[in-house]
Parts: C-alpha cells; sequence; structure tokens
C-alpha cells in the first residue's frame, strides 16, 4: 500500500502533470509516472472551454487563456487515450485475444527500463483459476493431499500472451467454477458429464513479466471501469514456462475425475 500513496518528491507543482499530458505520451511515459501522477490520467477530468472552471487553478500565472485552453485540450485527449487503453486491456476477452495495439502499448509499459514502483507487482503468491481437461491433469505426476486438495506441483504453460492472476485465493476460486465442469451438481443430475475440473494455479511474481501492483490494478479498474476493483489482479505478459507452478484441485473434484474414467 506505501506506493499507493507515495510520490515522486521532484513533482512539485499541480501543473506539472499538465506539462507532461499536453505532449504525446509513449507506454514508457506512462509507465514512468509517479503514482500521484499517474492517478490524473485515470480519473474524471472537467474541463469548461469557454469559462476554464474546475481547471483554471492549473493555469500558469504568464500562460494566456488561449494557450492554456489548447495544452488543457491537449491534455483531455491524452486521458481519453490513456482512459481507453485500460478499458481495452481490463477488458473481458483482449486478454485471451488481444489486439496487437493493445499487447505492444502494454509490453512496452512493462519492459520500460524506468518504470515506476506501481507498475511493479508485489513479492507474493499469486492464483490463477481456470478450467482444465481432466486428461492433462491426470496426466501430471505426483499428486498428494494437502487438507481438502489434492496439489501437485508442475510446470505450467500458458496459450495466452497476457493472463490475469490474482493475489486473492477466493477470487481465483470464482473464475475456476466459472463454467461447465464436472463439479455442476444440476447439471450432473440431468446426467451430463464433462471432462473439464476447476483448478487454482499458484506462483509467485517477478518484476520481468508481471505489471501492476494489485492496488494499482484495483484503483484503475474503479476509475475506468467502475467494476472489478475487489479482484486483487496482477498481469502477467509472458508465455514462457512456469517451472514449478503448483496445481490445486479440491478433493472432490479429483474423485469425481477418477470416477469418470469408469
Amino acid at each position: 500500500m506505501k506506493d499507493f500513496i507515495e510520490f515522486n518528491e521532484s513533482v512539485k507543482t499541480e501543473t506539472a502533470w499538465m506539462d507532461m499530458g499536453s505532449k504525446p505520451l509513449t507506454p514508457c511515459d506512462l509507465a514512468s509516472m509517479p503514482w500521484r501522477m499517474f492517478i490524473n490520467f485515470t480519473t474524471p477530468l472537467y474541463f469548461d472551454a469557454n469559462t476554464g472552471v474546475s481547471m483554471s487553478k492549473l493555469k500558469k500565472p504568464d500562460e494566456s487563456w488561449e494557450d492554456f485552453t489548447k495544452r488543457s485540450e491537449a491534455v483531455i485527449k491524452n486521458k481519453e487515450l490513456v482512459v481507453k487503453k485500460m478499458r481495452e486491456f481490463f477488458g473481458a476477452d483482449l486478454r485471451y485475444r488481444p489486439k496487437n495495439q493493445v499487447f505492444q502499448f502494454f509490453n512496452e509499459m512493462l519492459k520500460c527500463p524506468t518504470r515506476q514502483a506501481w507498475t511493479k507487482p508485489e513479492k507474493d503468491f499469486v492464483f490463477r483459476g481456470k478450467v482444465m481437461k481432466d486428461e492433462a491433469l491426470l496426466a501430471l505426476k505426483g499428486w498428494k493431499k494437502r487438507g481438502e486438495f489434492m496439489v501437485v506441483t508442475a510446470p505450467y504453460t500458458s496459450e495466452h500472451p497476457m493472463q490475469s492472476w490474482s493475489t486473492n485465493y477466493n477470487k481465483a476460486v470464482m473464475f475456476a467454477m466459472d463454467g461447465k465442469t464436472n463439479m455442476d451438481w444440476s447439471l450432473a443430475q440431468q446426467g451430463m458429464r464433462f471432462d473439464l475440473t476447476p483448478v487454482v494455479i499458484k506462483t509467485t511474481t517477478n518484476d520481468t513479466e508481471w505489471l501492476f501492483t494489485s492496488d494499482a490494478s484495483n484503483f484503475i479498474k474503479k476509475s475506468c471501469l467502475s467494476y472489478g476493483h475487489t479482484e486483487r489482479e496482477i498481469i502477467r505478459i509472458s508465455r514462457a514456462t512456469i517451472p514449478t507452478a503448483e496445481y490445486m484441485v479440491s478433493v472432490n473434484s479429483y474423485q469425481i475425475m477418477l470416477d469418470n474414467l469408469v
């Protein structure tokens, strides 16, 4: 939470973010912004071109109203671009079928050598909820019972260039259960069987493949999308294999997988 409220002490004036924002922004410019400056690009900004209401305090003493208006309009255009990118990035489908330009924009943020702390995930366990084919899960060797779960450590390779993970285990479970799986009792009672099982995958973060702290992603989603701000989401931008991920399946799901083999 510390980096969520701190900002670069070199940014001392209220007009600093507008000076930067009035010029074309690159993904690295965005990733290099102190958190407080970035907030200004993802929160509503009201500007009346005729009166300057609500933004007049950002006018420089030696700046004409005409120049101030032009600068403000350029800032608003940049803000709209940033919000659009965030909406596309955190939208429902684009992490799975990302438009090339969206993927490229955030990949450049990830690779930026001067990226700020809010773009770097906390060093913590993260979880990804999904469904997997029973055949693929049972092919993993070394399952062991741990409490209410069957667990196994094995490599994990995603087919998607960007994946949604969370520091909130319960959110991962919710996403894992969102689909037709062998745990859907209502369908099972109708004699319908599926060869899909909900699974939660657990790993740790690093600075080279992961983007945003969970606090930052919560704020961005609340500000730009108005929903999803409790997910504590962290984004992985890589298809590289995670060599030692932990797969977790409930004991009940595991037993159903075995039963379905009969």
